[in-house]
């Protein structure tokens, strides 16, 4: 507000965007506080608090450094007509939306605006350079942050036509505006949505729109829709669907397209990604619902938590199919649920695609019906439309949604209702000891209760079940390892001349172990160590065309526990005939079970001593990996599936004939309860409350 004592509101009068903007530097530099930086955010520009508080972050890191950040530029996510409409795919240009008031390089007199918000620097006069050298010196000012760091959100063509009419007359490149763009693009798109090549002046821009789910705007620009909408006012996508619905005496237009289904069906076997972000579920919005605003707040230094009421919520990724039965033909159906910790969760449902699949895959060799891996980055806006059976990973974050009143606060599972312990699996990959939320008697710890006292609760790692089930948890959990498919197989051929040392991939963010040992073995044994997702999260065909070239992957222990049980990574590796070498970790039983497949050597001069032994014998190298491929592919997953998920359906599908006996991957045909491996472990913990 511009009553708002800490705001000043500067009128005036320019002749030219560029004018004006220079006009506000000139005006920064004369507050009585050392203003390093500008934040350039015009009207229409929105940004998320979080990917905000990230790019300053990084910004401030860069300059603490002493390397001097002149300007910054970030990708878009660019509106059309409407604020659930965005431009897809993204346009390339990196709007400009932080610039340095600060000290130049000797070789620069200046920057300023120079058209519009364009951004130049002029060579001072006693320096004589040419023009190249300038633009080098520019350049080495810049700083460029990815689509994954932060994203400004740009409202530039979410207008009326007569609106846009205006914007066109005062735009900068007015004279470049296509011939007729304005009745052949912008108005015949309200009939035909499916146009490409949308932008004015640079047509291929554009190149085409889908539709925003609501979970994906920033918290402003989503209170600013739901209040209209409590308001009585229709967003501008509602007004012209209903609009050309009443023209066309078609209902249909009003409502927003139907998400594809993800099914893993019987078919032959054929390698694919499933996992995949879903868009939002065809949803009516009712501007007679009783809709509240998102309360979001700073809870600690870059820790924000989201709350909404449930009746706020207009849009929903859709889990199952509508109305799809618990058993088909008697035999059950399966959706294997992946749960993200908002939509800024970058990490999660690449971290699940192997596992996701390995269970998707098993399942139909089993004999389910079907098996659908569906991802839903944020709870609140999924809702359950069958009767599949679940098993639900990443089930830390479940305990992180929350829904508020005023009364009290709940959680997300106890307002909707799901997923519910008789019928679904929480499958824990979390390390117990490190669990955020995992205190006695927490949210958390409440949930797993529940799974645990009905036999749902699962956990890959043998020492998280006997943490679990100890003090001052008392939780049971079933112990269920990881194990084989052939979907982990690459698509690539195993390169037998790898041109990659040694490969990591994990995040060092918050790991002072694995900052220490990355340095050591950098710095102090000299070896080249690749970290493979240092720049931008590495999963699925990215992640196998690094292993393929990899003669080691490194697999280092985040916490300084031995505890934590590492199979997700190993998986990967082993398939991709990597050698693997990790630091000691998970319980006795689980190395022993692995020590022919996996090198497990203690964190220091072991480490150093085993990376350079293996890195000069190529023979023993290659043995070690190839033997560690044969083991992984002697497990499969089907074996330790078996009797938990038996036991699981039984009494939910009880006329199944499920699992039947499969022809197991290592060519013995034989039924699965008869097979006994040595990485299948009784637990005496796991089988009394």
């Amino acid at each position: 507000s511009a009553t708002d004592p800490k705001i000043s509101l500067v009128r005036g009068e320019w002749r030219s965007e560029e004018d004006q903007r220079n006009a506000g530097l000139a005006l920064a530099r004369l507050l009585p506080l050392a203003i390093s930086h500008v934040l350039l955010v015009d009207g229409d520009e929105f940004w998320h608090p979080v990917e905000l508080d990230r790019a300053l972050a990084l910004i401030a890191k860069r300059e603490l450094a002493n390397q001097t950040v002149g300007y910054a530029r970030a990708a878009m996510t660019t509106y059309w007509k409407s604020s659930r409409i965005v431009v897809h795919p993204p346009e390339p240009l990196r709007i400009l939306w932080l610039v340095s008031l600060g000290p130049l390089p000797k070789e620069l007199e200046y920057c300023h605006f120079s058209e519009a918000r364009n951004w130049a620097c002029v060579a001072a006069i006693s320096n004589e350079i040419s023009a190249e050298s300038t633009h080098a010196i520019m350049d080495a000012l810049g700083a460029y942050l990815d689509e994954s760091t932060a994203r400004c959100h740009h409202l530039s063509y979410v207008r009326t036509t007569s609106e846009l009419e205006l914007k066109l007359a005062s735009f900068a490149h007015a004279k470049d505006v296509r011939d007729g763009w304005l009745d052949e693009i912008w108005l015949r798109w309200e009939k035909e949505q499916n146009l490409t090549n949308l932008h004015p002046t640079h047509p291929s821009a554009f190149a085409g729109t889908r539709h925003q789910p609501l979970w994906a705007l920033p918290p402003a620009l989503r209170r600013l829709f739901l209040d209209a909408i409590k308001l009585g006012k229709t967003d501008h996508e509602l007004y012209t669907r209903r609009h050309y619905a009443e023209a066309n005496k078609d209902n249909t237009l009003i409502s927003l397209p139907a998400d594809d289904e993800l099914i893993i069906n019987a078919a032959p076997f054929k390698k694919n990604y499933y996992i995949d972000t879903i868009d939002s579920k065809n949803h009516n919005c009712s501007s007679t619902a009783s809709y509240r605003d998102v309360k979001y707040t700073s809870v600690t230094t870059r820790h924000y938590e989201s709350s909404i009421p449930l009746s706020s919520i207009t849009d929903y990724i859709g889990i199952d199919e509508p109305g799809g039965p618990r058993c088909h033909n008697g035999q059950p159906r399966f959706i294997i649920l992946v749960v993200g910790e908002g939509h800024l969760d970058t990490s999660t449902q690449g971290i699940f695609t192997d596992t996701a699949n390995i269970l998707a895959h098993t399942l139909i060799d089993m004999g389910a019906a079907n098996a659908a891996v569906q991802w839903c980055p944020d709870l609140r806006f999924c809702m359950r439309r069958g009767e599949a059976l679940l098993i639900v990973l990443g089930i830390q974050h479940l305990a992180r949604y929350w829904f508020h009143s005023n009364v009290s606060n709940s959680s997300m599972i106890e307002q909707m209702g799901w997923p519910n312990p008789e019928t679904s699996i929480l499958y824990n990959f979390e390390q117990a000891e490190y669990a955020q939320d995992l205190a006695p008697h927490s949210q958390f710890w409440t949930l797993l209760r529940r799974w645990a006292l009905v036999g749902n609760l699962w956990d890959y790692s043998a020492a998280n079940v006997l943490r679990l089930a100890a003090e001052p948890y008392f939780l049971r959990a079933r112990h269920v390892p990881l194990g084989y498919h052939k979907w982990l197989e690459s698509e690539y051929e195993l390169d037998k001349h790898r041109d990659i040392d040694i490969l990591f991939v994990g995040r060092i963010e918050g790991s002072a172990s694995r900052r220490a040992t990355l340095k050591a073995l950098r710095e102090d044994a000299q070896l080249n160590i690749l970290h493979g997702n240092s720049e931008e999260p590495v999963f699925g065909k990215q992640l196998s065309q690094l292993l393929v070239r990899s003669k080691i992957v490194l697999s280092l222990r985040f916490w300084s526990n031995e505890d934590e049980w590492k199979m997700t990574r190993y998986l990967p590796a082993l398939s991709h005939e990597a050698l693997v070498i990790s630091e000691s970790n998970g319980a006795d039983v689980e190395q022993r079970a692995w020590a022919n497949a996996i090198v497990f050597v203690k964190p220091g001069p072991e480490l150093i001593d085993t990376c350079r032994y293996y890195l000069h014998n190529h023979t023993a190298r290659r043995l070690r990996a190839a033997a560690g491929r044969k083991i992984l592919q002697q497990r499969p997953a089907a074996y330790a599936l078996i009797n938990p998920i038996s036991q699981f359906v039984r009494n939910l599908c009880p006329n199944a004939s499920f699992p039947v006996s499969i022809t197991s991957t290592v060519n013995a045909s034989s039924s699965l309860s008869d097979r006994q491996m040595p990485w299948q472990f009784q637990l005496a913990s796991s089988s009394s409350v």
